[in-house]
């Protein structure tokens, strides 16, 4: 809704382009070649928080929590990049989890620390004029804490600030909007509930018994008050008091095409020892600190590690240090080793009609041999993707395209060109719509190449097409699911079945040409590197990738191998949702494969995982997901509800398409409640109604593209009550939702009284959730509850209840029927063997209990389903047992 499907994209939420985060990383990249320091501890009367600023974070959305932080589990909580922050590029944001009940949102830092150590702490807080946060919207309020722990998290001393509050601040102080404030944590307060404040001080003091310090920022929410609160600049700082160790000098952190080691310090500005057993390098899951080379002695210790490996695609490091008083620093890293042949920015497309520069110079200013401040001819070199008055034009100013400043991951070429021209930057493109394109002609190295993209986007499903301009050909297509704007990954070309194409340059000049095909992208940089050869070939998948309501019976493939080689039939391998059914598969031919899973059961959600080597160990993956969901199940349009005090469509059940249409009648509270603030368009019934939008998603049976709707601006507690005579019976119950950034939350509840009032009873029956990644980025929910799947027992004339947790579109439920599972039970050796047909992809728990009335029922075995008959073991207890196989 709100055409929000491409508004987010045309947002800052696109790409962040008033600051450079990348600057920051630079100049804290540059700080630990000086002997800074990465972990963030640093020496007495030093800020020992760790990412205070919130610098070392790109710009996204609640999936990735804070680096150095801990918050609570999926949000909401975001990192921004805008003109917003307090100092530097980043900040924290934070709101309300609007579920109905009060609430707290807090994420926290935890520091080693011995008693008497003393500290002073800071931090600095915002609230937008137009996303306000305060006491009359519902009791909404923040604040900053300082608590000392024991060794079993128990809060020995607690110190916290003022209230962010207009009227509820505890000094009584009323903030405003649009202000940066200081906020002191200078209150004594009880160290249990409600936790009064007893006192003030300028020194916070570890208690005896203290092991930790915690730093946490909290925002209360009374019940469903909106706003959001801006976090920036903590301080921590040791007064007095030993300090935990500092890892500094950190190589290679978190960098693009690094080289083959890792190195850093370790200091102990307390001068407590530190033993070379203490120090400890986690490299992929592996401790290797045994085969790392040690310089210097405590307190000051260099470390390296000279096994990493050239033209590794991901490195996760971690260093972990623990000193003679117990303290630990630790940091993590994330980092690459490839070693592309040829790199192009994707801001450096052509100019002044076809010119264009082969190895341009990084610079800040216009100079020659520089793509910096040239122009583009429109329609020649580029199609304009910036004509939006929202769009920043940064680097090429004379431009109407959306290049802005990357909150990326470094790489070591504009780390060396700012030693000497700081004003250097990183950048990429945004704001790109469907059919723009760009033009990059060179003399590309010759030689035989993959190429990559380094990509991002949080529109769900995205294609970017390459085409030869010299030659007219489409060479093809970068597809990837994006659902953040700001989280980069390399992007392969690819043909239409996805494997990963080779191409031929002779060292030439070629122009090639990139355009967006569909979902939505920010572009940073492409490159060659040597094409993988002897690969097998993946072709006719089927159902092919997103396929929505297949009706196949079977999973099919085929395989083919490079020239030079062969596939066996024990090379071939299928995993559905998580299980192997290799062994289930019909292969046939004798050079190429076809492939075959004859077992695919309806209304399933499937993941598929295809692996195939060939005589020679070359492999390759494909990962599908499709689904057999049948559209003759029951669904329920959401925005067909109830209209006229509980009314409903008793002729078509609610079944007929768009039979609601028009039908504004509705009354709030009593059939619907959409918030006044809450917007949107009313095409569908008018404005006595939830807001409605025509809808991308794939049709059910008799509703066409253009004339479907689902329910936009949905927003945080709005809801709507869906009458219908339901057929009788135990469900599974999917929603099909879309979502912007982060998760999108719908809860289920049955209407059990007060139906055609505004004083109705509810009782809940599951929440429906997901990561959709776009607002027309249709995906389905399963009803849960706690994690696992709900039955939903309905049947004749019962009213649902759709309620919005905020972040969704929603177009319908579809109710899939629990199919019974048919079991049988012998005795054999002394174990009884319970056996079950099983559906591929399904997942089967059995359960046994010595009497059936008794309710008591244990776990006794689990095992993935592959379409054949499974059997679990279980040790014969010499009395009577009762066993039950359930799934999911």
């Amino acid at each position: 809704m709100k055409t929000r499907q491409f508004n987010q994209q045309t947002s800052a939420s696109n790409i962040s382009f008033y600051r450079n985060k990348f600057v920051s990383f630079l100049l804290l990249v540059l700080a630990l070649l000086v002997a800074g320091v990465l972990s963030g501890n640093l020496a007495r009367a030093g800020n020992i928080l760790i990412n205070p600023g919130f610098e070392a974070d790109g710009n996204h959305g609640s999936g990735v929590q804070p680096g150095g932080w801990t918050a609570g589990a999926g949000g909401p909580w975001y990192i921004n990049s805008d003109s917003y922050a307090h100092s530097g590029n980043n900040y924290y944001k934070v709101w309300g989890a609007f579920n109905g009940s009060p609430n707290y949102q807090a994420v926290y830092q935890d520091n080693s620390s011995l008693p008497t150590s003393t500290y002073q702490a800071d931090g600095w807080l915002f609230t937008l004029g137009t996303d306000t946060m305060w006491s009359g919207d519902d009791a909404d309020y923040a604040w900053l804490e300082v608590s000392f722990r024991d060794a079993s998290n128990n809060i020995l001393a607690l110190y916290r600030s003022d209230q962010f509050s207009d009227t509820l601040s505890t000094s009584g102080f009323s903030y405003a909007t649009g202000i940066w404030y200081d906020f002191p944590i200078t209150n004594i307060c009880q160290t249990t509930p409600p936790y009064t404040i007893i006192g003030s001080t300028n020194l916070l003091v570890a208690p005896v018994g203290t092991v930790t310090v915690r730093f946490q920022h909290t925002l209360y929410q009374l019940l469903s008050g909106g706003g959001s609160c801006y976090f920036d600049d903590a301080t921590l700082n040791q007064i007095s008091g030993p300090v935990p160790p500092q890892i500094t000098q950190v190589y290679p952190g978190n960098l693009l095409f690094a080289s083959n080691h890792i190195s850093f310090n370790v200091y102990s500005p307390s001068s407590s020892p530190i033993s070379n057993s203490n120090i400890h390098l986690v490299v992929n899951g592996t401790d290797v600190s045994s085969s790392c080379t040690f310089s210097g002695s405590t307190p000051n210790i260099g470390v390296t590690y000279n096994g990493i490996t050239p033209g590794v695609w991901a490195y996760t490091a971690s260093i972990t240090v623990t000193d003679s008083y117990n303290f630990t620093a630790s940091t993590t890293m994330n980092f690459d080793t490839i070693n592309p042949s040829y790199v192009w920015e994707s801001e450096d497309y052509d100019f002044t009609n076809g010119q264009f520069i082969n190895s341009p110079l990084l610079s800040s200013t216009p100079q020659p041999g520089s793509y910096y401040g040239t122009a583009g001819t429109l329609g020649v070199d580029f199609s304009g993707n910036g004509n939006n008055p929202a769009a920043p034009n940064l680097y090429r100013t004379n431009d109407f395209v959306g290049i802005g400043l990357a909150q990326e991951t470094s790489r070591q070429k504009f780390l060396t060109a700012q030693l000497t021209d700081p004003g250097v930057n990183d950048y990429v493109v945004g704001y790109i719509r469907i059919g723009d394109w760009m033009n990059y002609t060179r003399n590309y190295p010759a030689g035989t190449y993959n190429i990559y993209a380094r990509l991002a986007g949080g529109a769900g499903a995205t294609v970017v097409a390459l085409s030869n301009v010299v030659s007219g050909t489409l060479l093809g297509d970068f597809q990837f699911s994006g659902n953040d704007w700001g989280a980069y990954n390399y992007v392969p070309l690819t043909d239409v079945d996805g494997n990963v194409l080779p191409l031929t340059f002779d060292g030439s000049q070629q122009t090639l040409s990139v355009s967006l095909a569909s979902g939505g992208e920010n572009m940073n940089f492409f490159m060659l590197v040597p094409a993988q050869t002897g690969l097998p070939l993946l072709s006719n998948i089927s159902p092919t990738n997103g396929t929505q309501f297949a009706t196949n019976t079977a999973f099919n493939f085929t395989a083919t191998p490079a020239t030079g080689s062969t596939i066996n039939n024990k090379g071939i391998h299928l995993m559905l949702n998580g299980a192997d059914v290799s062994s289930s598969l019909v292969i046939s031919g004798s050079s190429v494969k076809n492939v075959s899973f004859p077992l695919l059961a309806s209304n399933t959600l499937y993941t598929a995982v295809i692996a195939v080597t060939n005589t020679t160990g070359a492999g390759v993956t494909r990962s599908v997901q499709f689904d057999t969901i049948s559209t003759g199940n029951f669904y329920v349009k959401i925005e067909d509800f109830d209209y006229n005090g509980g009314q409903w469509d008793t002729t078509g059940n609610g079944l007929i398409p768009n039979g609601y249409e028009g039908q504004n009648g509705s009354i709030t509270n009593v059939d619907y409640y959409h918030s006044a603030t809450g917007g949107g368009n009313f095409p569908y019934r008018g404005p006595n109604a939830l807001a409605t939008e025509p809808t991308s998603d794939i049709p059910l049976p008799g509703f066409s593209a253009g004339s479907d709707y689902d329910v936009g601006n949905f927003n945080t507690g709005d809801w709507g009550n869906y009458t219908r005579n339901y057929p009788a019976g135990k469900y599974l119950v999917y929603g099909r939702i879309a979502g912007g950034n982060g998760t999108a939350t719908a809860y289920l509840d049955e209407v059990t009284g007060g139906i055609g009032t505004t004083s109705q009873t509810l009782q809940r029956l599951g929440t429906m959730s997901a990561i959709p990644g776009g607002w027309q980025s249709w995906v389905w929910a399963p009803l849960q509850n706690n994690g696992v799947p709900a039955v939903v027992n309905v049947g004749g004339t019962n009213t649902l209840r759709v309620t919005s947790g905020g972040n969704i579109n929603a177009n319908y439920l579809m109710l899939l029927a629990v199919q019974p599972i048919k079991i049988s039970a012998t005795v054999t050796a002394g174990n009884v063997v319970v056996s079950f047909p099983t559906q591929a992809g399904q997942s089967y728990r059995v359960f046994s209990e010595p009497g059936i009335t008794s309710g008591v029922w244990t776990q006794v075995g689990s095992i993935g389903g592959d379409g054949t008959v499974k059997s679990v073991s279980t040790p014969e207890t010499g009395s009577q047992q009762f066993y039950q196989v359930v799934s999911p």
